[in-house]
């Protein structure tokens, strides 16, 4: 029931948003009510166009709806992970006339990207309940996009400075759940940029964000 009337719902809620509808708060609802009830790959093409018109809701600074829309996108996340957690970049030939050639991308993996654009500024929101789910919208995309390494690292860097200002927060809440995001991703960054402090000529900003965050852990008050 959800594949055969989803299209048809969320079709009508997609115009609605990109007519500035004053109905178009009903559309996060219903995108998270089909994605928590229904477990199929078919739902990726038609909740995509309602996600990315969300997207374009939060670029346009909607607050009114923004904890509605967010929740939206963390149920499709998390829909996502569950649909394609076993997919992996495809293999392509050399080809020496194109050396840095690169498979293309799932459309899974292009929206995820968008999203997480999205979270690097979420991040910096002074709302506690904006900073939570936008955490785990963050926590659940990044998981999603491991088996994508040209991705996942660099929405890490993006997202890395929200996640170390959050680590600052004096709300206990925001604090922890900035810890449980990083110690799913840490060791990457960490490495990463070890890699470059050790092999591309010891660059002191690299060094400074580990000081940085070694910092931040060490005076931490998360009880």
């Amino acid at each position: 029931l959800c594949i055969k009337y989803g299209e048809f719902l969320l079709s009508k809620m997609t115009v609605c948003l990109r007519l500035h509808n004053n109905h178009h708060h009903r559309t996060p609802c219903v995108l998270s009510s089909v994605l928590d009830h229904c477990n199929s790959k078919q739902m990726f093409a038609i909740t995509r166009d309602a996600v990315e018109e969300l997207l374009q809701a939060v670029d346009r600074g909607t607050q009114e709806w923004l904890i509605l829309t967010l929740r939206a996108l963390l149920s499709f996340v998390t829909a996502v992970g569950k649909w394609y957690h076993d997919v992996v970049p495809e293999e392509i030939e050399f080809d020496e006339n194109e050396p840095d050639k690169k498979p293309p991308k799932p459309a899974f993996v292009e929206v995820l990207n968008h999203i997480l654009k999205r979270t690097k500024h979420l991040l910096f929101s002074p709302h506690i309940p904006v900073l939570l789910v936008a955490l785990n919208i963050v926590d659940v995309a990044l998981a999603d996009l491991r088996n994508f390494p040209d991705d996942h690292l660099p929405m890490i860097h993006q997202n890395w400075p929200a996640i170390l200002n959050i680590m600052q927060n004096k709300n206990l809440n925001a604090r922890v759940s900035a810890f449980q995001v990083c110690s799913v991703f840490f060791c990457i960054f960490f490495v990463s940029h070890l890699k470059k402090f050790f092999f591309q000529g010891h660059e002191r900003s690299e060094i400074f964000k580990i000081h940085d965050f070694l910092e931040i852990i060490r005076n931490a008050d998360l009880m």
